[in-house]
């Protein structure tokens, strides 16, 4: 069981004072042995902290556990020593009267840049207790996540969680990892992060960032950007093809958008569909039928009629005849 030093205690009193309501918050277990360990972080600061309200949930599908701040800022760590102040600070953020301190004024320039945020972004920042240079960056990036609801913020403790540090190549603290694109070491900037934020190519997004957006409902957004750029984003056909039919769904609302719009565009998709369908799975067969009715021509009709000759399934044959009807309608 952990025991807060004077220090520790004497702050978490302060903040806990300047609380006019309960601050409520959700710990969300991983099934990993670092569960108890913060669990047990969390026992003792609640002691402390009358107003503070933690509600536990059993396992989801995160990889780490996680204290969830907020909707988009979550803590892997046990935030003591010189990361508790930004950890009560995030904290606040889940009802900003009850310490109007908390609130940040940002330059014009960085106001600017949260403003072009508009599509959901991803960072990592791996921060240590013992690392004195840390609580200025992990404060820097909390108060822009609070800022901006498009950026999701997981801070982790790389002594406790030395595996995924490893995994992401972290050799020291602080790191702040942008989507396995982007990372600082050390001294950061808001400006210069939010602004490589700001100007991302939206065409050279990987998978993962892809499908964030689609569960965010931004499927619209999506196709507008590939009407924009006239050009089927490399990494899409990745969704079309996902083992998870939810995500392969939200594929499809894109390619029903596409296709509405520019289906010479959509169309473009059809290649790469051919490329992958003997080795796909059949319930992904069946979607990739579907997409090739929606986004098809008279060449990919054809194709189908030839496919559909060697069909045994008949949930498969008739997503083959349903892609040939659609297409002759529209031809």
């Amino acid at each position: 069981m952990y025991e807060l030093n004077k220090e520790e205690k004497e702050l978490i009193e302060i903040w806990n004072s300047n609380q006019k309501e309960n601050i409520n918050t959700k710990y969300i277990a991983s099934g990993l042995k670092e569960d108890e360990s913060i669990e047990n972080f969390l026992a003792i600061l609640t002691q402390s902290a009358s107003n503070l309200i933690i509600q536990k949930e059993k396992k989801g599908t995160n990889r780490l556990p996680e204290i969830l701040i907020t909707d988009n800022i979550k803590y892997s760590a046990i935030p003591l020593s010189n990361e508790l102040k930004p950890f009560l600070k995030a904290l606040s953020f889940n009802n900003p009267d009850n310490n109007p301190g908390s609130r940040v004024e940002f330059s014009q320039q960085l106001k600017a840049n949260l403003e072009k945020i508009d599509i959901p972004v991803r960072l990592t920042l791996f921060a240590a207790q013992a690392c004195p240079h840390c609580p200025i960056v992990v404060e820097d990036m909390i108060d822009i996540a609070n800022e901006c609801k498009n950026i999701e913020l997981q801070i982790i403790d790389p002594t406790m969680f030395t595996e995924e540090a490893t995994a992401n190549s972290v050799m020291s603290v602080p790191c702040l990892i942008l989507d396995d694109d982007f990372r600082w070491t050390g001294s950061v900037s808001m400006e210069e992060v939010t602004d490589v934020l700001a100007n991302r190519d939206s065409s050279t997004l990987k998978a993962s960032n892809l499908r964030r957006i689609l569960e965010d409902g931004k499927a619209s957004w999506l196709t507008e950007q590939m009407i924009e750029k006239n050009m089927i984003f490399p990494e899409f056909i990745k969704l079309v093809l996902h083992e998870i039919w939810s995500v392969r769904l939200g594929a499809m609302v894109v390619i029903e958008e596409l296709a509405e719009v520019n289906i010479k565009l959509a169309n473009q998709l059809c290649p790469l569909l051919w490329e992958k369908f003997s080795g796909a799975a059949e319930d992904v067969k069946g979607d990739i039928f579907y997409a090739l009715g929606e986004a098809g021509n008279i060449e990919d009709k054809n194709l189908i009629e030839k496919e559909l000759i060697t069909i045994d399934s008949a949930d498969l044959k008739e997503a083959a005849i349903d892609a040939i009807d659609t297409i002759n309608l529209r031809s």
